[in-house]
């Protein structure tokens, strides 16, 4: 690649950094707790434009916005595929740069309830081989009251009678998300980050 008169690699680096900053944490990420944290941030600030489109977004089925999230990670320079085959059909993976060093499995679920959303969890924990440190359960939220919602999906997983095996939740600094640390079919444990997408849009 050869770069424009006048330009340096620094200068180059430096647009980078600017406009394509969700690109230039993953391909720098060195482990796989700095590639997780750099794709989960990149995750919320997509989730934030489809927010930001929620009037046309308000009634938009499971797919359609799994495939819009999965569109605008790539267009950032983010390596995400849709619907791919892992163990099943998964909806978004987010890979390293580096083939097979990180990648990051998520499932994206229509919020209709705690008991919805576990069942969406219990889908991606059986994608993931138990190798993942982290995944992630997306929930995308078209009625009022997001921060509630997620409170109560939260609850539910760390009742007792709820429907998953949880070891246990944390806060999370993301906005209407926390961390729940599941155990796996492989012996693992395996860390979801539970996230929800405000969509909703109220009646005119």
């Amino acid at each position: 690649m050869t770069l424009p008169d006048g330009m340096t690699a620094e200068d180059y680096i430096g647009l980078v950094k600017t406009f394509m900053p969700d690109f230039h944490r993953v391909a720098c990420a060195q482990t796989e707790d700095a590639f997780c944290e750099a794709a989960e941030l990149a995750v919320r600030h997509c989730l934030q434009k489809l927010e930001d489109r929620r009037k046309l977004l308000a009634k938009a089925g499971e797919v359609e916005l799994s495939t819009n999230l999965a569109d605008l990670l790539s267009q950032g320079g983010v390596p995400t595929t849709a619907e791919p085959h892992v163990n099943g059909h998964v909806d978004l993976v987010i890979s390293h740069f580096v083939a097979g060093r990180f990648r990051m499995l998520g499932e994206c679920k229509l919020d209709r309830g705690p008991k919805y959303h576990c069942d969406g969890t219990t889908q991606v924990l059986g994608y993931c081989s138990g190798a993942e440190k982290r995944a992630l359960c997306i929930g995308f939220c078209q009625k009022p009251d997001v921060a509630g919602r997620v409170k109560d999906t939260r609850q539910h997983f760390t009742d007792p009678a709820g429907c998953h095996d949880v070891e246990e939740t944390k806060d999370h600094s993301l906005p209407w998300s926390f961390l729940g640390r599941h155990r796996h079919s492989s012996g693992a444990t395996v860390e979801i980050l539970h996230i929800a997408c405000n969509l909703y849009q109220p009646s005119d």
